[in-house]
């Protein structure tokens, strides 16, 4: 920039600063105040000053890694792997040094005016399965008929893992009226489906949702239902004309109802809560902008016109409150209790006999308890952000941050639409009458009616139904799909804090998201456990399903993850396959285990 003011001294004026090849006038720099420099402990997004810089060969000058779009993993790569971005064994990228890095000018430069190729899109690298090819379909064709040009979207299921909910052992104990005991969990598998668009030659992530699935083995009253647990996007998906984000997810949403009620689902669930200002879901430090709080209203009228939509496309029978959907049951046992849903909080507190606090400071008390309880479980619900009118952002919405909510004032009126309002606890012991116990639940739906949706799917035809869980199983064996770091909506949003990968501005969401995907097809390892085979359904966590231990290793295995040859006999020794495969030396080394390795043998 020019220099202003009066004119530099006359040693000054010839001076110059060497930056590289080239020598530049010194007359020409002017001062400019710099931002103080944060605290690494705070939460606010890394800025440049805290940024790594990676220097071209060519020109030798200095850029951000975020600027350059520069993944130092990928780089190291390409020395054994002739350029591809996934290719080459550990051993290859140690041996072989890493050509030298050029920057995309002077890599331009070189090429005269031919040009150079975009990157392949890193969506690309992400295998396709049936589910996300379906819903790819979906999405083009809403956007096609809709009139809409734009670059297009790019679905994948970054996630498909089997999963279970510990049923309450307030919900557990009770002897009910109806004489069946309570069920001890819930199975369910765990999906992530992530969307992509091609933005400036680089793939974006813009769009992501999570969703339980309770199919036909799991127990009732969950049999057969879905459930919405996050939703979230960021806003930069492009179009000819814009506003059509809606459009998009809109379509995505509908496509995957429609793929559930192919698969025998009957219900859908989703928690209307929208989101506090400058809360973080999955897509981690988004603009100031895009984390405005908005109403309840809004959000509901959103969710409201998706499923309209569904109606017309023939997924949807129908749609309403909770207290619409339960209005005749008989017992709470009917009601169906979702992993961090609002209401497997709600309904044994009501059975657990407890006595309501007397003062209002008491309650404030409970209300922050409850609301900590919430947060610390991740009970986030699809919210949208309040910008435009057709433009909302779905996201979840109960914590922002890490670990415990405060206990502050704001929290407290944040937990005021959750808490079990006006009713005394003590009423309802064990052995409370049901009919008393359905009329304060139902109290409480009614209280609540703008806060729940329940969809009823559309029923198959005849010809559809056949085999229906047939297809269903086949599906589920068809889409074991695990990544860990994109596993659960925690570990996804530990990884993007620690590692900065922020969603501010274009440029940091498409290197967030190379980095991300790189992330996933070569994970970088971590301080958490890892437990069961590298094949795990469950996604190699404790999600509190049974385990057993290997008697050498002493790592933990899903009994259901076992070939049928090496399932644990009770009362008897077990090694895992893994130990049996790499002939273990504490293994071989043992008395107990040598007459069963040598009938392996």
């Amino acid at each position: 920039a020019p220099s202003r003011g009066p004119p530099p001294p006359p040693a000054l004026a010839t001076a110059v600063v060497t930056l590289g090849c080239r020598q530049v006038p010194l007359a020409g720099f002017v001062e400019v105040p710099i931002r103080q420099r944060r605290q690494l402990s705070d939460e606010a997004p890394e800025d440049s000053e805290q940024q790594n810089w990676v220097q071209c060969a060519g020109c030798k000058m200095w850029q951000h890694c975020v600027c350059a779009l520069y993944n130092p993993r990928i780089h190291e790569s390409r020395g054994a792997a002739g350029g591809h971005p996934t290719g080459g064994s550990a051993g290859e990228r140690q041996s072989a040094a890493p050509p030298p890095w050029m920057c995309r000018g002077c890599l331009v430069a070189a090429a005269g005016g031919d040009g150079i190729d975009d990157p392949p899109r890193e969506s690309d690298w992400l295998p396709a399965c049936e589910l996300s090819r379906q819903l790819q379909v979906g999405v083009a064709a809403a956007l096609a008929a809709a009139g809409v040009a734009c670059e297009p979207v790019a679905v994948r299921v970054v996630s498909s893992v089997e999963s279970s909910t510990k049923a309450k052992e307030e919900m557990v104990q009770r002897e009910w009226s109806s004489g069946e005991a309570y069920p001890s969990e819930f199975p369910y598998c765990s999906r992530g489906i992530l969307a992509f668009q091609k933005i400036d030659g680089r793939d974006v992530a813009i769009f992501m949702m999570y969703a339980q699935e309770y199919n036909a083995h799991c127990p009732q009253p969950n049999t057969r239902r879905v459930y919405i647990s996050y939703v979230d996007s960021v806003r930069y998906f492009r179009s000819t004309p814009a506003g059509h984000r809606s459009t998009a997810y809109r379509a995505l949403l509908c496509a995957y109802l429609d793929t559930c009620r192919m698969r025998g689902f009957e219900r859908v669930h989703l928690w209307i809560e929208p989101p506090r200002a400058n809360d973080e879901y999955i897509f981690y430090a988004r603009p100031p902008e895009e984390r405005r709080p908005m109403k309840r209203d809004k959000l509901r009228s959103w969710y409201c016109k998706m499923l309209d939509k569904a109606k017309a496309d023939g997924v949807v029978e129908r749609y309403g409150t909770m207290l619409e959907e339960f209005r005749d049951i008989k017992s709470a046992r009917q009601i169906p209790l979702f992993k961090g849903d609002q209401w497997e909080i709600t309904v044994p507190a009501l059975l657990q006999g407890e006595e309501a606090p007397a003062a209002a400071a008491a309650e404030d008390a409970f209300n922050v308890s409850l609301a900590r309880s919430v947060s610390e479980r991740g009970p986030h619900v699809p919210t949208f952000d309040g910008g435009s009118p057709d433009g909302p952002l779905a996201r979840s919405a109960s914590t922002s941050r890490l670990g415990p909510a405060p206990a502050d004032a704001s929290l407290v009126r944040s937990a005021s639409s959750q808490r079990i309002k006006g009713i005394s606890l003590n009423k309802f012991a064990v052995g409370a009458n049901s009919e008393d116990i359905v009329n304060k639940v139902q109290k409480q739906m009614r209280r609540l009616q703008g806060h729940f949706l329940v969809a009823k799917l559309a029923p198959l035809a005849a010809a559809e139904a056949a085999g229906a869980d047939e297809r269903a199983d086949a599906f589920e064996a068809a889409h074991q799909i695990s990544y860990e770091v994109v596993n659960t909506r925690q570990a996804l949003l530990h990884h993007c804090m620690r590692h900065a990968l922020q969603f501010n501005s274009l440029r940091y969401a498409q290197y967030s998201t190379m980095m991300l995907v790189h992330e996933m097809l070569h994970p970088s390892g971590s301080d958490a456990a890892h437990y069961c085979l590298p094949g795990c359904k469950r996604g190699r966590v404790d999600d509190g399903s049974m385990m057993v231990a290997c008697d050498a290793c002493d790592n933990w295995l899903h009994p259901g993850c076992l070939p049928a040859t090496h399932m644990p006999a009770s009362d008897d020794s077990f090694v895992c396959p893994m130990c049996v495969d790499a002939k273990a030396d504490v293994y071989l080394q043992s008395d107990c285990f040598s007459e069963m390795m040598m009938a392996d043998f």
